[in-house]
């Protein structure tokens, strides 16, 4: 991951780290061999594949693995939970073919109040097209500029419906005081030279307070923003 070796040159020195999405833990490892004295929080919804994660990383003492999603709210959902799979998502409605679970959904301010978490240096999500619901769960940690880089996946070409397109992401962390700082780790779809997503990471700007106030006075409706 180019980013992280970037940061990693440049003598960053995350404290804390969170990996939403988590799967089997390969992002958590390199967060591991690039910052070795971070903390890391891991989270993956579907049991066989936390179970995975576990095994691999859960002997680590500056890890947490954590068998929930984040999102907009607290409660309960449902999601897709094929063994192995990497396209596991929420979903509104079980499939009568595709197996599914049942999950605990926290929303990443009240996960990191209870945890007495005051702040995110790097926030890497990676949730199958519901990475914008976990972000609007972070909102008042955001328009306070807690979360230093925020990685998401997202969508170049205009004919992916798989994925959050870009200008989704810049134009809700753009208000909350975020700058595009790069684009990752792209890829392109059956030998077409145009990228289909990639991975586009976000960084905290340098605002005055009256900006911040600013920002928050325009009281966005994030419950009016796509998730697709």
């Amino acid at each position: 991951m180019r980013i992280l070796r970037n940061l990693a040159a440049e003598k960053f020195a995350p404290k804390v780290m969170f990996d939403v999405g988590a799967n089997i833990g390969r992002t958590a490892i390199l967060f591991r061999k690039f910052f070795p004295e971070s903390r890391i929080f891991c989270f993956e919804p579907v049991n066989s594949t936390f179970s995975a994660l576990q095994n691999r990383i859960g002997e680590d003492p500056l890890t947490e693995v954590h068998r929930a999603a984040l999102g907009r709210g607290n409660g309960t959902a449902t999601v897709r939970a094929v063994p192995h799979g990497l396209a596991n998502r929420l979903v509104r409605h079980k499939g009568k073919s595709i197996p599914t679970e049942t999950v605990a959904v926290h929303s990443g301010d009240v996960f990191c109040n209870d945890h007495k978490i005051s702040r995110i240096d790097f926030l890497k999500i990676d949730a199958e097209g519901g990475d914008l619901d976990v972000l609007v769960g972070f909102q008042k940690m955001l328009l306070d500029r807690r979360i230093e880089y925020i990685q998401v996946e997202c969508g170049i070409s205009r004919q992916n419906r798989a994925h959050i397109p870009l200008e989704n992401f810049n134009n809700f962390l753009s208000v909350m005081g975020y700058g595009l700082l790069g684009l990752f780790d792209g890829v392109a779809l059956n030998g077409k030279r145009g990228l289909w997503y990639c991975n586009a990471v976000f960084v905290a700007e340098t605002h005055s307070a009256s900006a911040r106030r600013e920002a928050a006075a325009k009281k966005l409706e994030v419950k009016d923003v796509n998730a697709a």
